[in-house]
């Protein structure tokens, strides 16, 4: 099984220059809901966890990120943004 993150556009402008990124992390192949997944910015420390729908959002400074979402007994799954 691996999880899928739908990873949308940037959605907003919240300050200059930064973003809301928002998505839902389902699994591959049910579609389910991955309630409190985590996803992550690959190499750094910022991140975040779904929440009991598998949503989740955070800010971001305008740029390209490799977002990595992880779910326990999932394999991991990425994507460029």
């Amino acid at each position: 099984m691996g999880v899928t993150a739908k990873y949308p556009l940037f959605s907003s402008i919240i300050f200059p220059q930064q973003f809301l990124l928002n998505g839902k992390i389902t699994d591959k192949n049910t579609g389910e809901n991955l309630s409190y997944a985590n996803i992550r910015i690959d190499g750094s420390t910022n991140g975040t966890s779904a929440n009991s729908e598998g949503n989740y959002e955070f800010k971001l400074a305008a740029g390209k990120y490799k977002l990595i979402a992880s779910f326990i007994g999932y394999k991991s799954d990425s994507a460029f943004v």
